[in-house]
Parts: C-alpha cells; sequence; structure tokens
C-alpha cells in the first residue's frame, strides 16, 4: 500500500513549498507594477486599447469624391506602442 493513500485529504500537505515574500515583493503586489515599470495590464486591457489606435481615410473640404484621398493613422501611446511591438514579435 502507498503511503498517500491513507492520508486523511483535509490534512494533505502541497509538495511545492511556499516562496518567502519580502518587503520588495509585497510593494509590487500592493501597486501591480513591476519595479519602477508601468502597471501590469492582462491581455485582453490591452487588446481594449488597442482599438483606439486607428487609421481615417480622409479628404479635403469641398473637394468633391474625385480627389484623392489619404490617411490619417492615430499616435499609439507608449503602452499602446509596446503592446503593438509585442505583437508583431509573436511568431506561428
Amino acid at each position: 500500500m502507498f503511503a498517500d493513500e491513507q492520508r486523511d485529504p483535509n490534512n494533505m500537505r502541497d509538495p511545492v513549498p511556499q516562496p518567502l515574500t519580502t518587503k520588495q515583493w509585497r510593494a509590487r503586489a500592493a501597486t501591480h507594477r513591476p519595479g519602477n515599470g508601468p502597471a501590469v495590464q492582462g491581455f485582453c486591457t490591452l487588446i481594449e486599447q488597442l482599438v483606439n489606435v486607428v487609421g481615417n481615410s480622409c479628404r479635403t473640404h469641398g473637394s468633391g469624391t474625385t480627389a484623392r484621398s489619404f490617411r490619417i493613422v492615430t499616435s499609439p501611446l507608449p503602452t499602446q506602442r509596446r503592446a503593438i511591438e509585442l505583437l508583431q514579435n509573436i511568431t506561428v
């Protein structure tokens, strides 16, 4: 018979020991910031922010439908720029 078959499930020990907590770790956890960097965000939050980076097709006023159009893309914020860089580095 194995040693773990007769154990009480309420009294089972976790085989992985709990990590030691430090003041620095607690400060990071409290502020949700990795060191001195920006706030930690989830993937869904970054995608929601990327929705705000848009491209608009524009045409000068009074030029009618025959005038050439031009495209203006909004400038991404630093967080959005970093998210775009990370997404471009994903290889499938």
